[in-house]
């Protein structure tokens, strides 16, 4: 009997690794856009979330990640920063926010298929965690839950 359950746990184990493996087709589209924006790109490594292909990499040392939509066209890139390198005036605009009493996790910069940047701050506090853009001037102009 406890031969049998094991075997049934190594065969779940097997056919759960099966699962989870994934071939990610990238459309031609989106490589070809991504190698001609990022000729320094190294470590490229590509995936996708069900509703869009990412593409994350290091360029000039810096950790980024762009993302396309499921036809290929370039949607957004956001790049890892140093908390110090986000502007006085973007950190004062956060620290005065109804979120400042959020613990910051991470800080990026966004740039998006519209010409817009934005610092992307990511938040938690207790379970409610969110994404804050702030434009360069400090504006806080758009905020969205996270997982």
């Amino acid at each position: 009997m406890k031969k049998r359950i094991f075997l049934y746990c190594i065969l779940a184990l097997l056919i759960s690794n099966v699962g989870f493996s994934q071939v990610v087709n990238i459309p031609d589209k989106a490589k070809n856009d991504f190698s001609k924006k990022h000729k320094d790109a190294k470590n490229v490594k590509w995936d996708n979330n069900v509703s869009s292909y990412l593409c994350h990499y290091e360029e000039n040392g810096v950790a980024a990640t762009a993302h396309y939509n499921m036809d290929g066209t370039w949607d957004f890139t956001e790049k890892k920063i140093n908390p110090d390198a986000v502007p006085a005036v973007v950190n004062d605009s956060f620290s005065k926010s109804k979120f400042s009493d959020y613990d910051v996790k991470e800080k990026a910069f966004v740039e998006n298929t519209k010409g817009q940047s934005f610092y992307r701050f990511e938040v938690k506090k207790g379970i409610d965690k969110k994404y804050l853009f702030f434009d360069k001037g400090g504006k806080l102009v758009k905020t969205a839950a996270t997982i």
